[in-house]
């Protein structure tokens, strides 16, 4: 995932150039590659969340004693990234020739991610990036949380058991007590 950010940087710095220059369709292309890198990310970051939950359900069948979290960490820092992005593409909007370009190219198909056009990726890819983000959050957590409620079930299954048992054993030896001893027992055996 960190190449797809890398990408997607490189692209806004080489746009941010293309900017400063005023090459127009060069701007509006990387623009259009650092909106596909962004979309592939968030399209990682969803492919994530499944496999988390494919993860627990995995761990749950073969070893529900170990909770492990899944093996992902939810400190992503990819603001910078968006932030460059939205602040650079709000520049050419604000620019009269910049913003005639975008008219003319504002509906080129980028069809990664659910995003039907190049506006519909400038203007919803933040929104869409830290929501699958704060997914992945909930997805890992809620999972983790999943499988340590089901190990603190089976340690109380198992407490009870072994109560059970130490009870049993108490019970048992102690009638053994008596027969080896050939006395009678206070109370008579029961059967159970």
């Amino acid at each position: 995932m960190g190449s797809l950010q890398q990408l997607a940087q490189r692209s806004i710095e080489v746009a941010e150039v293309d900017y400063r220059e005023n090459a127009f369709s060069p701007f509006w292309s990387k623009i259009e590659d650092a909106s596909k890198s962004l979309a592939y990310y968030k399209e990682a970051l969803t492919q994530l969340c499944l496999n988390s939950e494919l993860y627990t359900k995995t761990l749950r069948h073969l070893n529900p004693n170990l909770p492990l979290p899944f093996p992902f960490s939810t400190k992503i820092s990819i603001s910078e990234t968006i932030d460059d992005y939205k602040t650079i593409t709000r520049k050419a909007h604000t620019h009269p020739t910049f913003s005639t370009i975008w008219e003319l190219r504002r509906n080129t198909q980028v069809l990664i991610g659910g995003f039907k056009t190049l506006e519909d990726a400038i203007f919803n890819m933040s929104n869409d990036i830290y929501g699958a983000i704060n997914d992945l959050k909930t997805s890992i957590k809620s999972n983790f949380d999943d499988l340590k409620y089901l190990k603190n079930q089976q340690v109380e299954t198992i407490r009870q058991c072994d109560a059970t048992l130490n009870s049993t054993l108490s019970n048992m030896d102690n009638k053994l007590y008596y027969i080896e001893w050939k006395r009678k027992p206070l109370e008579k055996f029961q059967h159970r």
